[in-house]
């Protein structure tokens, strides 16, 4: 029955993922019944998952970020982005490390930005707040070029304590 719901759910039109999450929770809750004694095995713990396709990331080039980044400077809406958009390309920090990313991690005399912590939901899974990366392989110093410190120097005096402050939770306020 299981086999039947995720090759209905796969002719729906629900990716591969959708089918992963379903199966999953399926089959939590029937390993939780076996673990109350309530059934001698998971019906579905030998149901495969369906494998998500990997698709291929499209990168821009070097002359569409310039044309990215020129139009978000000069868009009348989106020029508050710029920052935070240059900064993401400049130095390829992801959307939770830009929003986590504090001023006393950063230092203009020596030219470097270390990346230790990250905007994420803290114990309570509701609150947002500065988590510290998991892996000792995320956590980095990052080289400042000119530019990237002329940008980030735009920033300064707007918060105390953060970079991008009106950018917390991923919406510039």
């Amino acid at each position: 029955n299981v086999r039947a719901w995720i090759a209905e759910m796969t002719k729906d039109g629900d990716g591969a993922r959708a089918d992963q999450i379903a199966v999953a929770i399926l089959k939590r809750g029937y390993n939780r019944a076996v673990e109350d004694g309530l059934l001698a095995s998971n019906p579905v713990g030998h149901v495969k998952l369906p494998k998500a396709e990997m698709r291929e990331q499209y990168i821009l080039d070097l002359k569409e970020t310039i044309h990215f980044l020129r139009t978000v400077r000069l868009s009348k809406t989106d020029s508050a982005w710029f920052p935070l958009m240059y900064c993401a390309v400049s130095l390829g920090l992801l959307e939770s490390e830009l929003f986590g990313l504090m001023w006393d991690k950063v230092n203009l005399t020596n030219h470097r930005v270390r990346v230790l912590e990250q905007c994420g939901p803290l114990a309570d899974g509701k609150t947002l707040g500065q988590v510290v990366l998991k892996t000792p392989s995320s956590k980095r110093s990052l080289y400042l070029d000119p530019a990237t410190e002329r940008v980030l120097k735009m920033q300064i005096g707007k918060d105390q304590h953060f970079v991008f402050p009106n950018a917390r939770g991923g919406y510039l306020l």
